[in-house]
């Protein structure tokens, strides 16, 4: 929720955030933008220092633990941390928000499925980013930058080939692959080809 205006450069105006809503359910997020409110696109600028002062101030579950990366010891301070995200933890209890209104067209590419929007599809509705050759195919998403994918009467599917790694999904199950990752040995789940973010966001 826009506060207070703060200050204008290069005809960017920036406003105090009065209130912070991380993923706020449909009708809550709806009476929000017929409200005015601003809709966060995750790109955060802080220093450093401000941003720890801030997380010592509202979340001292996480300052807590702080010198565990100092002392280089990332895979303990992520063991013992509340699971969370800086949106949660920070930005909905600190006061210490501001925020400017992007002008500009964005997508929050949050899946492969997602880059059908981003992405100019083929006669077909394939969208293919690397080396792909579909035959008798249509709505599908290949991501192939490390070889050739080729796909014969297949529909509404995602492939994704990244090194020694293919993944195969349908569409509509793309969004939920963190689901997939608690199935799958510890030796894939760190594959970029199985993560949910696509190498490019618009």
């Amino acid at each position: 929720e826009p506060g207070q205006a703060i200050g204008e450069a290069s005809g960017v105006r920036a406003f105090r955030v009065a209130s912070f809503r991380e993923k706020p359910d449909e009708e809550t997020a709806e009476a929000y933008v017929r409200a005015g409110h601003l809709w966060n696109s995750g790109i955060f600028v802080w220093r450093a220092s401000t941003f720890l002062t801030e997380v010592r101030n509202v979340a001292p579950e996480l300052a807590d633990l702080l010198h565990l990366l100092e002392d280089d010891k990332v895979d303990e301070f992520f063991d013992r941390a509340p699971v969370s995200t800086v949106d949660v933890a920070v930005l909905e209890r600190s006061r210490r928000v501001a925020s400017v209104a992007a002008t500009f067209e964005w997508d929050d590419v949050g899946s492969w499925e997602a880059l059908m929007r981003t992405q100019e599809p083929d006669d077909e509705g394939n969208v293919v980013i690397g080396s792909g050759h579909l035959v008798e195919s249509s709505g599908n998403v290949v991501y192939s930058p490390d070889g050739t994918v080729v796909a014969y009467g297949v529909d509404d599917l995602v492939i994704v080939r990244s090194g020694d790694t293919t993944l195969v999904t349908r569409r509509d199950l793309a969004p939920s692959l963190k689901d997939l990752l608690d199935e799958l040995p510890a030796e894939l789940r760190a594959d970029p080809s199985l993560g949910e973010d696509p190498e490019s966001e618009e």
